[in-house]
C-alpha cells in the first residue's frame, strides 16, 4: 500500500504552527504503541499531490521546539522504528542548520540525521584510460550557521547540535581542513582525526600540516598532535605537538624564531619569546636572540592605550658580552607616553637611554638609528587653561652625545603664556567686521624659567639658571592705498643669578671676576627692538590665446620690512665691557656670555628687509573644459642695515618654482601616465666682491661691490618625475595569414604584430639635483646625484623593485638594492641585494602569505654593518 505525492516535498514553514491545507501535507510522525498497524511504513510518489511537507514537531515526541522542513525526489516514512528517508537531492531545515546530501535518514526517536552520497549510474570505463571507477554525487554538505562541513557520510543530533563527518572538509577564515573523522562537540568545537590544515587552496595543496589528533576551537585555535609539516607529499618536520591560532588582533602565544647565518654573528636564531595580550589595554612582548659569535639579546616591549585618555610603550634590550676579557653588561631603554588628563591637560614623555656610545651601533641593524649621534629625552606637562588665553608648562629635558659623552640636563624647564590679545576687546558677542581701530592693538607674553645642568665626559658638571619674560606688541590697522602695515615691538628681560665683571691688568692682561651673591638675587638683561611692516599686492591679466591658454594672470607681492635695535654693547647698556689694546684694536667682552638665554646684541640693527613674489597662474580651456593652475613662483629678498659702516647688504636669496611641467594620460599601454616634471631652482648671491686676506690667505668679502653687480655664491636644481603603466593582457595571433600575404608580403618573423612585447605593469620614479657652492672661488663644490626607484611587474607571479642613489660628481653608487619577489600561490619569497651603502648585503626570506602562519618562514641574511646585523 502506497501513496505519491509529485515530484518533491518542499517546506516552506510561517510559524511554529502548520496549518493543513490541500496545499501543505502535515506529517507527525506517530507515538510507538504496543501494537502496530499492519501499515509499518508508507512511500510518498511524486504523482498525486502538491510538493510542500511540513513535519510539526510540537505535536510529536521528538522535544525539539520548532518546525523541521525538507525536501527530497522520494520520501519513505516507516514507523516502525520511527524514521524518515529522504532520497535525491535531500534537503533538511531546522533552526539555522541546512542539510543537503544525496539521501538523509531521519531518526525521530533519537532526533539523528544520517546523510551519504548516492552511486551515479555513470560508471568510468577503464577504456578511457584508468581503472574503472564509480563516481559518488550528492556529498554531504552541512551549513549550522557557523561552519559549512562537506563529507562522504554524516551524523548529526538536531538536539544537541553534535555530529560527526567521514572524510570531511571544511573551511574557516583562510585555512582549510579534512579529517578521516570530523566530530563536532559542541558549536565552536571539532576534533579531526587523522587530519591535514593548510592555507593552500591548490586541489592539491602545495603544503599542509598533518596530525594524528587535531582539535579546532573556532576562532581561537588548533591543537595538534604529533604534528607533521609536509611539502607536497614529502614530509620535512616533524613535532611532538603544536598550537595554531585562528584569532584575529592581538592574542597571547608563543612567538616562533627565525633562523639563519650571518658573517658577522654566525649562525642564529632570533625573536623566540612570547607575547601577552591579557586585554585591549596593554601587551607585553619578550624574546631572545641567540647569535653564534655574539651571545644572547634579551628584548622586551610593552604597549598600552585607553581610547581618549592614554597610549604608550617601553622597550628596551640587555646583553652580557665578553670583551677585553671581562663581562660587559649593556643595555638601552627607549618610552613613549601621551596621556590626555583632562581636555585642557596633557603629558607627553619620549625618551633613549644607553649604557654605552656604541650599543646601538653594534646592535641595530636599522642604518638610521646607527646613524645617530645623540639622544633625546624629554618630559612635558602642559595645561591650557579653558576660556582663557592662558597657557603652561613644565619640561624635563635630557641629552647626550653619544660621540663625546656631553650630557645636558633641562632640571626643569617652566613656561607660562598668554596668547595675543588685545588691548581693548570687543563688546561681548561683537563680530570682527565691527572693530574699531582701538581694537587692533594687541599684546601677548611668554615666560620662562630654566635650570640647565651639563656634564662632560670626564663627569665634571657646571649648573646653570635663568628667566625670561618676553612680551610682544602689534597692531594690524586699515590699508592705507592698498598697503596693508603691521607695526610691532618686543621687549626682553632676563634675570641672571651671576654676570662677569671683566678688567685689564698691569700685565695688558683681561682678566674676569664672577659675581654670585646679587643684592636683588639676580642681574637683568633687558632689550628691546621695533618693526614695521609693509606689503600689498599688485595684479595682471593677460590674454595670450596661445593654443589651450586664454589667459595668465601675475600676482605681484612686494614686501618692506623695517627693524630697529640699538647698540646694547654701549657702555651706557652696562652688558659689555670693552677695552683697547695697543694696535687699537677694541674687544668687547660680554658680561653674560655663558648664559642659557645668551646675551644682549652687540651692534646696533637699522635694517630694511626686502621680499618680491611672483606667481604666474593659467587658464586653460579644451573644448567645454576648463582648468586652472600654476604655471611657476619667483621669489627674491634681500636686507640692507643703514647701521652698519661696511657690507649692509646681505645676501640675496631667490627660488623658482615649476608645480607640474606636462603630465597627464599618454593612451599608450606602454607609458599610461606621466606624473610631468617639478622643478626647483634656487640661487644665492652677494653684492660684495672677494679679496685675500694677507695674514692668513683666506677669502674675505670687501666693502667693494662686485664686477658684475652680483656674484654666485651657490645654486641648486632639483627636479623629480613619475612614469607608470599598469599593462595591458595580450594573446598572440595564431591565425594564419592568407595565402596571397603570405606569398607575396615579406616580413621578419619577430616583427609581425603577434611577436611585438606586450605591455607590463611597471613604474618608476626619478629625483635629480645639481647643486654647486662657489663661496671660495677657488675650491668650488659640486653635488650632482639622482635617486631612481624602479618597480616592474615582469610575470603574473614575478615583481622586480630597484632603488638606488648615484653620486655622479664622485662616480660612484651610494646606495643600492635590487629586489626579486616570487608569487608562490599560497607562499611567496623576496630576495633583497644591498650592494654597496650602510647595511650592505643580502636577505632571502620565504614565508607563507597566511598571517595566522606568519612564523612559517626561512630566512638568510648576508650584511654589513652591526656586528649582529648578519
Amino acid at each position: 500500500m502506497f501513496f505519491t505525492l509529485p515530484e518533491k516535498l518542499n517546506a516552506q514553514p510561517e510559524s511554529t504552527e502548520a496549518q493543513p491545507s490541500e496545499d501543505i501535507l502535515k506529517l507527525v510522525p506517530p507515538p510507538v504503541t504496543s501494537e502496530q498497524d499492519s501499515l509499518d511504513f508508507l512511500i510518498l510518489r511524486p504523482d498525486l499531490l502538491k510538493p510542500e511537507a511540513v513535519i510539526d514537531t510540537t505535536e510529536s515526541e521528538a522535544d525539539l521546539d520548532t518546525i523541521i522542513t525538507y525536501s527530497a525526489e522520494k520520501v519513505v516514512f516507516t514507523f516502525n522504528p520511527r524514521a524518515t528517508k529522504l532520497t535525491g537531492d535531500a534537503k533538511v531545515a531546522y533552526r539555522e542548520m541546512a542539510l543537503d546530501a544525496g539521501s538523509i535518514d531521519i531518526d525521530w526517536s533519537n532526533n539523528m540525521l544520517h546523510a551519504r552520497g548516492l552511486l551515479d549510474t555513470i560508471q568510468i570505463d577503464s577504456s578511457l584510460g584508468g581503472g574503472d571507477s564509480i563516481i559518488w554525487i550528492g556529498q554531504p554538505e552541512l551549513d549550522d550557521g557557523q561552519q559549512i562541513v562537506n563529507g562522504s557520510s554524516l551524523t548529526y543530533n538536531l538536539k544537541s547540535k553534535r555530529g560527526q563527518v567521514i572524510d570531511g572538509d571544511t573551511e574557516f577564515q583562510d585555512g582549510f581542513y579534512h579529517g578521516k573523522k570530523i566530530k563536532r562537540i559542541d558549536a565552536d568545537t571539532y576534533n579531526i582525526r587523522n587530519g591535514y590544515y593548510t592555507t593552500c587552496d591548490a586541489e592539491k595543496p602545495h603544503y599542509h600540516f598533518w596530525a594524528r589528533d587535531m582539535k579546532m576551537v573556532i576562532k581561537d585555535k588548533i591543537v595538534a598532535r604529533p604534528i607533521s609539516l609536509f611539502f607536497g607529499p614529502t614530509p620535512v618536520l616533524i613535532f611532538p605537538f603544536a598550537v595554531f591560532s585562528t584569532r584575529g588582533g592581538r592574542q597571547s602565544g608563543i612567538i616562533m624564531p627565525t633562523y639563519g647565518e650571518g658573517g658577522g654573528s654566525g649562525r642564529y636564531f632570533k625573536n623566540l619569546g612570547y607575547y601577552w595580550a591579557p586585554n585591549d589595554y596593554y601587551d607585553v612582548k619578550g624574546r631572545l636572540d641567540f647569535y653564534e659569535k655574539f651571545g644572547i639579546l634579551f628584548k622586551a616591549d610593552a604597549n598600552y592605550a585607553k581610547r581618549y585618555v592614554l597610549t604608550g610603550g617601553i622597550s628596551g634590550s640587555l646583553i652580557n658580552q665578553q670583551r677585553d676579557n671581562k663581562v660587559d653588561r649593556r643595555w638601552d631603554v627607549k618610552f613613549d607616553h601621551n596621556h590626555t588628563i583632562t581636555p585642557t591637560m596633557k603629558l607627553i614623555a619620549k625618551g633613549n637611554f644607553v649604557s654605552d656610545g656604541s650599543y646601538v651601533k653594534d646592535v641595530s641593524q636599522d642604518p638610521n638609528e646607527r646613524m645617530k649621534q645623540t639622544m633625546h629625552s624629554n618630559i612635558t606637562l602642559s595645561e591650557s587653561w579653558a576660556g582663557t588665553p592662558y597657557s603652561a608648562s613644565i619640561n624635563l629635558n635630557y641629552t647626550k652625545e653619544l660621540n663625546t659623552g656631553v650630557v645636558t640636563q633641562s632640571l626643569p624647564r617652566v613656561t607660562f603664556g598668554r596668547r595675543r590679545s588685545t588691548f581693548i576687546p570687543l563688546p561681548k558677542g561683537g563680530s570682527t567686521d565691527d572693530a574699531k581701530w582701538y581694537n587692533k592693538f594687541y599684546y601677548s607674553y611668554s615666560g620662562n624659567t630654566e635650570l640647565r645642568k651639563n656634564t662632560n665626559a670626564d663627569g665634571i658638571s657646571r649648573q646653570r639658571g635663568g628667566i625670561k619674560h618676553s612680551f610682544a606688541f602689534s597692531s594690524t590697522p586699515d590699508p592705507l592705498f592698498h598697503i596693508a602695515f603691521t607695526p610691532g615691538a618686543s621687549y626682553k628681560e632676563v634675570w641672571y643669578d651671576e654676570w662677569n665683571e671683566y678688567f685689564k691688568g698691569t700685565d695688558g692682561v683681561v682678566d674676569t671676576v664672577k659675581h654670585e651673591d646679587l643684592p636683588d638675587g639676580f642681574a637683568a638683561l633687558r632689550t628691546f627692538d621695533a618693526s614695521l611692516r609693509m606689503s600689498t599686492k599688485l595684479y595682471g591679466l593677460f590674454k595670450p590665446n596661445l593654443f589651450s591658454i586664454k589667459a595668465i594672470r601675475h600676482t605681484l607681492s612686494p614686501g618692506l620690512t623695517m627693524t630697529y635695535n640699538p647698540d646694547f654693547s654701549d657702555p651706557k647698556w652696562g652688558y659689555y665691557d670693552v677695552f683697547t689694546d695697543s694696535t687699537g684694536t677694541e674687544t668687547k667682552y660680554n658680561r653674560f656670555a655663558g648664559g642659557i638665554y645668551g646675551g644682549a646684541p652687540s651692534s646696533e640693527r637699522r635694517t630694511l628687509s626686502i621680499s618680491l613674489g611672483n606667481l604666474f597662474e593659467y587658464k586653460s580651456v579644451k573644448g567645454e573644459k576648463e582648468t586652472k593652475g600654476q604655471l611657476f613662483n619667483l621669489t627674491t629678498n634681500t636686507s640692507y642695515n643703514f647701521a652698519a659702516d661696511s657690507l649692509g647688504w646681505s645676501d640675496i636669496s631667490s627660488g623658482v618654482t615649476i608645480p607640474t611641467l606636462g603630465g597627464g594620460k599618454t593612451g599608450s599601454g606602454y607609458l599610461e601616465e606621466f606624473s610631468g616634471f617639478t622643478l626647483r631652482f634656487d640661487a644665492k648671491h652677494s653684492f660684495y666682491d672677494l679679496e685675500t686676506n694677507p695674514l692668513d690667505g683666506e677669502k674675505i668679502e670687501v666693502n667693494r661691490f662686485a664686477d658684475n653687480g652680483l656674484r654666485l655664491l651657490n645654486f641648486a636644481l632639483t627636479s623629480s618625475f613619475s612614469l607608470s603603466a599598469s599593462g595591458s593582457s595580450s594573446t598572440i595571433d595564431t591565425s594564419e595569414a592568407p595565402m596571397s600575404e603570405s606569398i607575396n608580403v615579406e616580413k621578419d618573423r619577430f616583427d609581425r604584430e603577434e611577436w611585438k612585447p606586450s605591455p607590463v605593469p611597471w613604474k618608476t620614479s626619478f629625483s635629480f639635483r645639481y647643486a654647486v657652492g662657489r663661496e671660495d672661488p677657488d675650491n668650488i663644490t659640486k653635488t650632482i646625484w639622482a635617486n631612481m626607484k624602479l618597480e616592474l611587474q615582469a610575470t603574473e607571479n614575478w615583481k622586480v623593485s630597484y632603488n638606488a642613489r648615484f653620486d655622479f660628481h664622485n662616480h660612484r653608487v651610494v646606495s643600492g638594492a635590487i629586489s626579486l619577489y616570487r608569487d608562490l600561490h599560497c607562499w611567496e619569497g623576496q630576495l633583497t641585494w644591498n650592494p654597496v651603502g650602510v647595511g650592505s648585503g643580502f636577505f632571502l626570506k620565504i614565508n607563507v602569505k597566511s598571517p595566522y602562519l606568519q612564523d612559517l618562514k626561512v630566512e638568510k641574511k648576508e650584511r654589513g654593518g652591526s656586528i649582529i646585523g648578519g
